[in-house]
């Protein structure tokens, strides 16, 4: 028997039960196959079938679509084959943003009336409002369904509430008097099933109208809706009619779709010949040639006279890697993949537009001569078969070749994809918000009947990252001091900890697009996004299993710094040919901890790290970007490789065929491919299973998978001679090395830009720095950049309207500020600023307010902030010249004829109008820029602290093995956990000198936790001891005095 019509998490806010879950439940409660049908789309269908396979189940397709003016309020489309499927695919992509009207069901039944079933359910607008009376309305909503003279029309069965048995009954009799009775099935339409799952789902339900819990809505189901009946409990209900369930199987039986996967549908690819473009057909030999022609080109350019490494390989080496990665290639047929991500670079190159390939493709030397990598594999010792070898195909997707650009020029290359391949064939990736932390407690509160802003109050004291650690730990977060005192706050945690991971809604992944060789509509639906870009209905990684290809730009900030700072400089500079990758100056810089605004090494975590290791070469620098990721930085493994790299410590390795494999790591696994490499080299597995251990390592999930691959890589292990305490050994330190981490080519590529970056910040310090600040994606907030500023001795200006520029320059040592670092500066003003400013400076203030009339609200920023200081004395005077538009568009007269809002008023004196104070004109700065410029920043927030007594925190090494006392401004902080569970925090504080970073431990934070997160300011008893290797310093707070309150 089938189980038709159920729903899942992915109808959002209508259903508490994963995909996975609602087919094992369905398994276990007697049915031989299992239907969907979410609300309005096909989002987790893929995993759907997936599931079912796994659970050797039949599976049926369908969804459920909201129709205007119809009085049951949403009919069920059911796929039967391929072309129902797509054409389902297509209507779900024209109204994906509401209900769906009969024009588009009409459109769909003449496209695949063969290939669907549609069916109705009885029942009158929702079930939480049928009674036996609604009879009539649901009969003339048939009625008017009939019309049509559908073939594959079916009416629904299911057991609901007590009203809508006696609503089908009433139905059911009148049907089979008619002779229509062979026209109706049983469906499930399940929500839910256990009693923990139904007030999970009564709180979704609330959540998702906007009511409160226990408050009435059309939209909310009834009790009777939310279980799963049994197979044989269905049999029994429905005993009577056994035609029903005859019907059903039938039903059921005529729908044959499933999902195809292991095929790839890539378009081709085009090659350019000066300023020709020919597509390359499909054909995997031509495709092969042009990859290897392309290739042997790209060699002789990266390997001629302008590489950048010792060490260059010889031409033997070269072609033989390169022989052996195209051979590996052509036996998989993804030449054409490698040459669709070669267009993308050269129409990058066309633009300008400076590129960095992270990930495994880097290591690859196809994607270096391609120009698609930046780092070269032979001197990083970059390993292919991470990337892509023959076993790995078998077992899993396509590879990755993730790109990176820089973020305010990402979109353009995304538009440039669509007009290349044409609209109906690219797509952002789809992905989903789920359920997490903070915002679900929120959420959860306001159901609870909470106001929002005590809602919103309440979420903001709790942690980031997971509820059921805060819960298990509550009394040691003292940041949540207070809150956990009141019932209503401990019970909104508890619920959300229940929610967690559920899909909330809909979202465009951050940086996935996919293309296609045919339209999208033939594998998922299509939809809109806030940003104009259409968008799959399904996540990565169905889109991949449905061999699609996933193209990953993501717009880096690193990047665009590196450009801003070089335009900035006003000279060429050619970084990759200038750069001296052996240059002690940068080595010294980043083990000074001075990298602070260089993208991937800035954070206190890393300064720390690269402090305690010594860095004093590009592979420890790739090695650190690596060693701190969570999935690699577990049982210590920070200090044993600090302590390994500056010979304190021997390498140990476990049996002495991993030397050969971890020797570049001083025998601790650090990269992706280490995984691998090990279950490859030592316990013999093939690369293909070994790479399936490696995805669920990573992912730390699939206990069953698990087990099942220690089984093959002991077995194997012991086939290839290794004792069983070996084999224990290793497996040991493999299941430790979990969660996510990074491949060596990833770390290089990065290691390689943050090596750029700091040498641009040595050479041209404020200029770097501006750079950061002109595109606001540091890992600290503004202050910390200009303070790094102030302490290179450059100098701010404010915003000024008579600057022609609008983003962060230097002139000579002068960093302008823009306008847009106003917070709450209209976009409207800013764009209609730019594009008067460009035809000429304003010549005065009445000038000014013609030719861009701006709000009064702008022009209150613009004066509080000093941005009008060319057209006035002062900014009293400004913010009352401005007060002067608020006051004309409030004050509701007709406005006399040829004049306007702007027209210059009568002179009213504003001699007596004084300068505002500096610490008030530092304050609105604080406020509206982030930072005061009119105060220095240590003065504006230090000042009612008690700084006698204290050191400057450059003068720490002169102190240690002593208890000293510094002051300074708290500029970062964050919790970890020790390895008892207790929490402790690390806050980075800064003064005039520099940042130290300084540790309270559990002890310490939950005496001076609260206090210090609701400060600005703090002073601070530390312990000053050197850290394990000698190198820096460790700072353990003993007492904390905090400046005035947030």
């Amino acid at each position: 028997m089938i189980s038709l019509g159920n729903f899942s998490a992915y109808s959002f806010y209508g259903a508490a039960w994963t995909v996975e879950t609602l087919v094992e439940r369905i398994r276990a409660s007697g049915y031989t196959g299992a239907g969907l049908a979410d609300m309005s789309g096909f989002h987790g269908a893929v995993e759907f079938s997936q599931a079912c396979d796994r659970a050797g189940l039949r599976m049926i397709l369908g969804c459920r679509l909201r129709i205007r003016d119809f009085v049951p309020g949403w009919l069920q489309v059911t796929v039967r084959d391929q072309t129902g499927y797509a054409a389902t695919c297509r209507l779900l992509s024209e109204n994906h943003a509401g209900e769906t009207d009969w024009e588009a069901l009409e459109r769909l039944q003449a496209e695949a009336s063969g290939h669907i079933w549609i069916s109705c359910p009885i029942r009158v607008e929702h079930v939480y409002r049928t009674r036996i009376g609604d009879y009539p309305r649901w009969r003339s909503a048939w009625e008017s369904l009939a019309e049509y003279g559908w073939d594959n029309l079916w009416l629904e069965l299911g057991w609901q509430s007590a009203a809508g048995r006696l609503l089908q009954r009433r139905v059911f009799s009148e049907w089979s008097r008619l002779g229509w009775d062979r026209w109706v099935l049983v469906s499930g339409a399940r929500h839910d099933g256990s009693p923990v799952g139904s007030e999970l789902l009564e709180l979704m339900q609330s959540m998702g109208t906007l009511t409160r819990i226990g408050q009435a809505h059309p939209d909310k189901l009834v009790r009777a809706e939310y279980g799963l009946l049994p197979a044989g409990e269905i049999r029994r209900r429905f005993a009577k009619v056994p035609q029903v369930l005859r019907q059903t199987q039938v039903f059921a039986d005529a729908c044959t779709f499933d999902f195809r996967f292991g095929r790839m549908h890539l378009p081709n690819p085009l090659i350019r010949t000066g300023a020709d473009a020919t597509e390359v057909s499909s054909g995997r030999t031509r495709q092969d040639r042009v990859l290897a022609w392309r290739c042997l080109r790209g060699i002789v350019q990266r390997y001629g006279s302008a590489y950048p490494w010792r060490d260059k390989p010889g031409r033997p080496e070269l072609l033989e890697r390169l022989r052996r990665e195209l051979g590996v290639v052509s036996e998989t047929g993804y030449a054409g993949y490698f040459l669709i991500f070669a267009e993308v670079v050269d129409e990058c190159g066309r633009r300008g537009i400076p590129l960095l390939a992270r990930g495994s493709a880097a290591g690859s030397l196809i994607c270096y001569a391609l120009g698609v990598a930046n780092v070269c594999p032979f001197r990083f010792g970059l390993c292919f078969e991470r990337f892509l070898n023959r076993e790995r195909m078998r077992h899993s997707k396509l590879p990755d070749i993730d790109l990176d650009l820089p973020w305010d020029r990402r979109e353009e290359i995304m538009t440039w994809l669509y007009e290349r391949h044409g609209v109906e064939k690219v797509a952002m990736i789809g992905g989903f918000a789920h359920f997490k932390g903070r915002a679900s407690v929120a959420e959860v509160a306001k159901a609870m009947g909470v106001p929002a802003h005590d809602a919103h109050a309440w979420s903001k004291r709790l942690p980031h990252g997971s509820l059921r650690k805060f819960l298990d730990d509550r009394e040691g977060y003292v940041e949540a001091k207070g809150a956990w005192a009141d019932q209503r706050f401990q019970e909104a945690v508890a619920r959300a900890v229940d929610l967690h991971d559920l899909p909330r809604h809909p979202m465009m992944h951050p940086c996935g697009m996919v293309i296609a060789d045919r339209p999208l509509t033939d594998f998922t639906p299509v939809g809109g996004s806030a940003k104009g870009f259409s968008m799959t209905q399904m996540s990565m990684d169905p889109i991949e299993d449905l061999g699609l290809l996933k193209m990953d730009l993501l717009g880096q900030a690193g990047l665009s710094v590196i450009r801003d700072c070089l335009e900035n400089t006003g000279e060429t500079i050619d970084i990759f040919e200038r750069i001296d990758y052996a240059d002690e100056r940068i080595y010294e810089m980043i083990r000074d901890g001075e990298a602070r605004g260089v993208f991937h090494i800035e954070s206190p975590a890393m300064t720390s790290l690269l402090k305690l290791c010594r860095c004093a070469d590009i592979d420890c620098l790739v090695a650190t970007v690596s060693v701190i990721r969570p999935g690699a930085a577990n049982e210590d493994k920070k200090s044993k490789f600090a302590r390994r790299y500056l010979g304190m410590e021997e390498p140990v390795y476990a049996h002495p065929v991993l030397e050969e494999v971890l020797g570049d790591s001083y025998g601790l696994m650090i990269y992706e491919e280490h995984i691998l490499l090990v279950a490859n080299r030592f316990a013999g597995m093939d690369l293909g299973t070994a790479d399936l251990l490696r995805r669920i390592l990573i992912k730390k999930s699939d206990s069953k998978s698990m087990e099942e691959l220690e089984s093959v890589f002991r077995s194997s292990a012991l086939h290839k001679g290794r004792s069983e305490n070996e084999i224990t050994t290793v497996w040991k330190e493999l299941r430790d090395f979990s969660g996510f981490m990074f491949n060596k080519a990833h770390g290089a590529a990065y290691a390689v830009e943050a090596f750029q970056g700091c040498w641009l910040k040595l050479s041209y310090p404020v200029h770097f720095l501006s750079a950061v600040l002109n595109n606001q994606r540091g890992f600290y907030r503004p202050l910390v950049y200009v303070m790094e500023i102030l302490r290179h001795k450059g100098r701010f200006r404010l915003p000024d309207v008579q600057d022609p520029g609008n983003a962060y320059c230097v002139v000579d040592e002068w960093v302008q500020i823009p306008l847009w670092q106003i917070k709450g500066l209209g976009e409207r003003f800013l764009d209609k600023w730019t594009r008067e400013r460009k035809k000429g400076p304003f010549a005065d203030w009445e000038d000014f307010a013609r030719r861009i009339q701006p709000e009064p609200a702008d022009a209150g920023l613009l004066a509080r902030t000093g941005a009008l200081r060319g057209f006035f004395k002062n900014r009293h005077e400004a913010f009352w010249k401005a007060g002067q538009i608020r006051r004309q568009s409030h004050r509701g007269r007709a406005v006399p004829a040829g004049d306007d809002l702007f027209t210059v008023v009568p002179e009213v004196s504003t001699e007596a109008l004084e300068e505002m104070s500096r610490r008030d004109r530092a304050i609105a700065e604080v406020e509206l820029l982030g930072y005061p410029v009119s105060m220095d920043p240590f003065e504006f927030w230090m000042e009612d602290l008690e700084r006698n007594g204290t050191i400057p925190i450059c003068e720490l090494e002169n102190y240690v093995g002593r208890e000293m006392e510094i002051a300074g401004i708290q500029v970062c902080h964050r919790l970890h956990r020790t390895l008892k569970g207790e929490l402790m925090k690390f806050v980075s504080l800064a003064d005039e000198s520099g940042i130290a970073e300084t540790v309270l431990f559990p002890d310490v934070y939950r005496e001076f936790g609260w206090p210090l997160s609701h400060s600005h300011a703090a002073r601070l008893r530390v312990n000053i001891e050197r850290d394990e290797t000698g190198s820096g310093l460790s700072l353990t707070v003993t007492e904390a005095l905090t400046g005035p309150r947030e």
